[in-house]
């Protein structure tokens, strides 16, 4: 029995295809998610009642791949979980205690990771750090591997042209029209040269920094 559900299985097409965008809600008081398909694998986790997974495959089977915090990949019995089509995040004044996601959003993002993965664009050493804060709250919205430093990509032009915007309307630049193009290379189409011109202008990194610790908006 346990070879013919794989083999059935195995023809399925991707779960993306099936049930994208969903998510699912534990319905039992407690369920196990274990290391495959069958009560003869080993438990790796007991879930609670209420707890909202993410599952990675197709409803269609008794069994059902899901991924719950920490990375941690499994597979529960589908009769104790409810599939659900999440609302839009601005209507959860709350987050569930039990949302083992800091937001739906980073359910969301972590499911797009898992397209990726199996639409093979993205290798399995391809790995997501991202952390989102609400500064109205000083919440954070997602918070995917939080603590990993990482060298910064494109996304620290952005502070860059901040930067340049401050100088700009303190009159610290004479002739700001002259870097317009500059600017517009660099946040348009990522340009290093062009950043490399501001960030001279503005006076180098430590300067930037300065500049950006000014405000009390950005935070290690």
């Amino acid at each position: 029995m346990q070879g013919f559900y794989s083999a059935k299985q195995s023809k399925d097409k991707p779960a993306f295809s099936v049930i994208k965008g969903s998510f699912a809600v534990v319905s039992a008081t407690a369920l196990n998610v274990r290391s495959g398909p069958s009560t003869k694998n080993p438990v790796l986790k007991v879930i609670l009642k209420d707890t909202h997974i993410l599952p990675l495959s197709s409803p269609k089977h008794e069994w059902l791949k899901i991924r719950i915090p920490k990375g941690i990949k499994g597979w529960v019995a589908k009769k104790h979980v409810k599939i659900y089509m999440p609302k839009p995040l601005s209507v959860f004044k709350v987050k569930p205690a039990s949302m083992p996601f800091t937001s739906l959003l980073e359910a969301s993002i972590s499911r797009y990771m898992e397209e990726m993965y199996i639409q093979k664009r993205l290798k399995p050493v391809d790995k997501l750090f991202i952390v989102v804060e609400d500064l109205t709250t000083e919440s954070y919205v997602v918070s995917i591997r939080p603590r990993q430093s990482v060298k910064s990509a494109s996304t620290i032009k952005v502070p860059i042209l901040h930067a340049f915007m401050i100088q700009r309307f303190r009159g610290n630049i004479k002739e700001p029209s002259k870097y317009e193009r500059q600017i517009e290379e660099m946040i348009r189409f990522s340009s290093n040269p062009s950043t490399n011109t501001i960030i001279k202008l503005l006076g180098g990194p430590k300067k930037i920094q300065d500049l950006l610790n000014e405000t009390k908006i950005y935070k290690e």
